[in-house]
């Protein structure tokens, strides 16, 4: 094993800094804002104005109201947030936050790391519905040191309904393109110390046809599966066991090589997989200014294509993670966190023998050592530090921090200014990755590196009223271009850039709130370019330089009726088009498009609610990569059944 000198002073600075600070520590009121916490800022939860990062909470009403059947139309519009989808219901679904690539976003659903090392280390959310979550929190930069590889651009944390109440209920929604969805949740007792939860939720539609040429409608099944129990084993220690279980099928096109270069109708379909599970141990005594953690973490996900009932390629990525450490807490708003972890991944590959073998079987696995602390330094000023150091089986030892400091100027300024370095290791696809004619992997790859700055001010003039600014200026270093022709393979590879991309940009949100009116606006500015052969500076693929969304709630005050709308606005944007040999690729420029969404829900008693929803009302014509028409107009209309 390599040394861990650097991350043992990273720790022993720390500790130092927190025991000098402690004797200035000062618990100081409350502001209004700290309200909101973080749960993916610090290793533990804090108020959301301590943090020195750009971050962003959706609570449940939010999602309930949104009307939303999957995640993404939640998602779309949001700070930073961009959205690459394959068509319609069920095709591959990416999202990009601030210039990034899909595989720097970092997803934790209930802090299970889930993001696919089979398909790239993205996360896919074509499969991610938007029922049984109850929060959202966006967390943006560079959070390695906190998450580690992976969390280059930000963290998205996903957490569903846990076992707090006594509750069931049921509920079923039917749409067109023959779509229908059926439900159940439940939580409760199982004695006095044991509580549980569990859902199941299935959802099929025919979908729709996603090219331009041909008349196939690719279809889609979804099948999620939650469980969970928390067990307080004494005063002090309590036990969490949480699982999740997702199958989905759907059909694809492929491409038409010989002629357009297009998507066009085939008789392709996936099935696929993913299994998350968590086994935590916390130990919180009352009297005690020490914490202990522990947890193991598994995720899964397994891909089979089939091509007329033929498999052509399969993927199985497993991912291991064992964690431990120790929180210290200085006083009520500060507190330092120092620990350990243990991180396997396994990849495996199946597929036809045919100008090559693509079976093979890979892994590699990590030990960090990782601290972090939110430290109140006076009244108006707090202090961040995170910090980790990994010895890899594969690569050198890497290091990443986030350093960033808090100014609550008074109670209705704030301002936060961060610098942080991030790491992203190459995937397993990169690397071994062997598809015969396409892509051929690269074994040497080495880490992509950013280093992010960024700086924000926050102003609530009232209870009701929050805006944000936020600036960031990052530097990806080792960028990893999956893109790389090699004339005498003939196909393509992955390969580290030479040169630097930078994506600088500013994002701005307001919110408002009153007793029957919610109103959210989000604006993202974008530039995101990187250095050609000749050192030019170009527009990277997929990236619009704006985005935004403005939603309206209103609650009536005489009936138990709630009303939603969203307009969701994606710019102008650059796409990368590959026209049968021997054509060269072309840069093709997608237009820019507004989605418009709308959700009204009744209550019809205190048990039974119903809800018709639409998305894409307009039936706006789009492409978000090229070839592949957007979905068009869904409309569904829902009832749910409660009891508690």
């Amino acid at each position: 094993m390599k040394t861990f000198k650097n991350a043992a002073l990273c720790a022993a600075i720390t500790a130092v800094f927190a025991a000098n600070t402690h004797a200035n520590a000062q618990h100081t009121a409350e502001v209004d804002s700290l309200e909101r916490i973080s749960i993916v800022g610090a290793r533990h939860q804090t108020a959301q104005n301590q943090i020195a990062s750009a971050s962003y909470v959706l609570g449940e009403d939010a999602i309930k109201q949104s009307g939303a059947a999957f995640l993404i139309d939640i998602l779309r519009g949001m700070p930073g947030v961009s959205v690459s989808q394959s068509g319609s219901v069920g095709g591959l679904t990416e999202l990009r936050l601030r210039g990034g690539e899909t595989n720097h976003l970092l997803v934790l659903i209930d802090g299970v790391v889930v993001n696919d090392e089979g398909q790239g280390g993205l996360f896919d959310f074509a499969h991610l519905s938007s029922d049984n979550i109850v929060r959202i929190e966006l967390l943006s930069g560079p959070q390695s040191a906190l998450w580690g590889s992976g969390a280059v651009g930000g963290v998205l944390s996903i957490t569903t309904r846990q076992s707090e109440y006594n509750s069931t209920a049921l509920n079923a929604h039917i749409g067109n393109n023959q779509t229908l969805g059926v439900g159940a949740n439940s939580s409760g007792a199982l004695s006095n110390n044991v509580r549980y939860h569990s859902s199941i939720q299935h959802t099929q539609s025919d979908g729709e046809n996603v090219s331009r040429q041909g008349s196939e409608e690719d279809g889609y099944t979804n099948t999620t599966a939650n469980a969970g129990i928390d067990w307080q084993v004494s005063s002090a220690g309590q036990l969490t066991a949480l699982v999740r279980l997702v199958q989905y099928n759907n059909d694809f096109d492929a491409t038409d090589f010989l002629i357009t270069g297009l998507p066009e109708d085939a008789d392709n379909e996936t099935d696929g997989s993913q299994l998350t599970a968590k086994i935590s141990y916390q130990h919180v005594s009352q009297n005690s200014k020490f914490t202990h953690h522990a947890n193991y973490q598994f995720n899964r996900n397994n891909s089979e294509n089939f091509s007329d009932n033929i498999l052509t390629a399969e993927t199985d990525a497993r991912k291991q993670r064992v964690q431990y450490w120790m929180g210290y807490s200085i006083s009520n708003d500060s507190r330092v966190n120092m620990g350990a972890e243990w991180v396997h991944d396994d990849y495996r590959q199946r597929g036809p023998i045919g100008f090559g073998d693509p079976n093979q079987n890979q892994d590699v696995s990590a030990i960090a050592i990782f601290s972090d602390a939110v430290i109140r330094i006076s009244d108006p000023l707090t202090f961040n530090f995170s910090g980790r150091v990994e010895d890899n089986s594969d690569f050198d030892d890497q290091s990443s921090y986030r350093l960033g400091a808090n100014l609550q100027l008074n109670q209705q300024w704030r301002s936060f200014i961060s610098f942080g370095q991030a790491v992203r290791n190459p995937t397993f696809t990169e690397r071994y990755g062997f598809f015969p004619g396409t892509f051929i992997g690269n074994p040497e790859l080495m880490p992509e590196d950013v280093k992010t700055i960024e700086a924000g001010v926050e102003y609530q003039p009232n209870k009701q009223t929050l805006i944000n600014l936020n600036v960031f200026d990052s530097t990806l270093d080792n960028e990893i271009n999956g893109f790389v022709f090699v004339a005498d393979a003939g196909g393509f590879t992955a390969a580290n850039s030479n040169n630097e991309s930078e994506r600088q940009g500013a994002e701005v949100s307001f919110s408002w709130n009153s007793t029957i009116w919610q109103i959210q606006a989000y604006y993202s500015y974008l530039d995101a370019s990187e250095e050609d052969s000749l050192g030019m500076a170009i527009t990277e693929l997929r990236r619009p330089r704006h985005t935004g969304s403005l939603s309206a709630s209103y609650t009536a005050t005489e009936l138990p009726l709630t009303i939603n709308v969203k307009a969701d606005y994606t710019g102008s944007r650059f796409d990368q088009f590959f026209p049968p040999f021997p054509q060269e690729s072309q840069r093709i420029g997608l237009r820019p498009y507004t989605l418009f969404n709308a959700n009204i829900q009744y209550q019809i008693n205190d048990s039974v609610t119903v809800q018709l929803s639409g998305n894409n009302l307009f039936d706006e014509k789009y492409e978000d990569i090229v070839g592949y028409v957007g979905e068009g107009r869904q409309l569904r209309f829902g009832i749910n059944y409660s009891i508690q």
